[in-house]
């Protein structure tokens, strides 16, 4: 447990780090939790189960019943797939969930980082040193920027839009995460807004967002076929093959 005399000094580093109010409108415990050694076991499972999926035979199977739009065929990687693994008391591990729209990564590497730094873990051999925010920050950049020059042949030169449902983007608990994530594009050079599905429309060419051309979207919102009315321009910008959809409808 955190000596209590440092509390506030932690919860302060993680304000001035980006995270909303701590503890008044986000919960963050001041109690750290060793996990043992078993990343390469899941890395492991991680790796056996891309290789099932991305099978063809599989594919087919999965999606001979989605609806029309997840059946599409794209080029894509979600990379930020979250995968949330139960540690049994007997040992190993469990797969609990895989969820393509995983939210709390940019808080999860602020807390680990600062915890570590403001409890002075660092003479802990046993425990693995966190990713420091710059790298975590540059190693996010450079998935974005290596699935932007695959999927366009070049660094695209029109919006990046992070895309949320309207509540979420007014008042959720990851509203400010939403946020960060903009930051970050823009501190790497990219153009980038957030928004909802209302506001991004198609002009029979082009995806807009307030009138402004969109290449590249981080799809947040949980409509995972992107059902509602609202989506309208989103399926169409999508089905033309214009924009890049992490997140996306192949769920």
């Amino acid at each position: 447990m955190l000596d209590p005399r440092r509390v506030n000094t932690f919860y302060t580093a993680l304000q001035a780090a980006g995270m909303p109010d701590v503890p008044g409108e986000f919960s963050v415990v001041p109690q750290d939790q060793v996990i043992p050694a078993i990343l390469a076991e899941i890395s492991d499972f991680i790796r056996a189960f891309d290789r099932v999926t991305g099978r063809m035979a599989w594919q087919a199977a999965a999606l001979r019943d989605a609806p029309v739009i997840a059946q599409l065929r794209r080029p894509e990687v979600c990379f930020f797939s979250a995968w949330d693994f139960h540690l049994p008391p007997e040992g190993g591990c469990r797969l609990i969930e895989f969820n393509d729209n995983g939210s709390g990564f940019l808080y999860a590497a602020i807390i680990n980082a600062l915890y570590h730094e403001v409890v002075g873990l660092g003479p802990e051999r046993q425990i693995a040193t966190p990713t420091g925010l710059p790298a975590f920050e540059q190693h996010i950049a450079d998935l974005i920027e290596r699935e932007a020059r695959a999927f366009f042949g070049k660094d695209p030169a029109d919006l990046f839009l992070v895309l949320d449902d309207a509540d979420s983007v007014q008042i959720g608990k990851f509203r400010r995460e939403l946020e960060l994530l903009v930051e970050l594009l823009r501190q790497h050079g990219w153009r980038a807004e957030l928004g909802c599905p209302a506001e991004l429309h198609w002009d029979g060419q082009r995806a807009l967002f307030r009138e402004e051309a969109v290449s590249f979207i981080v799809n947040r919102s949980t409509d995972f076929f992107w059902q509602g009315q609202c989506f309208s321009g989103l399926r169409s910008a999508y089905r033309a093959g214009s924009v890049y959809a992490v997140c996306d409808a192949q769920r």
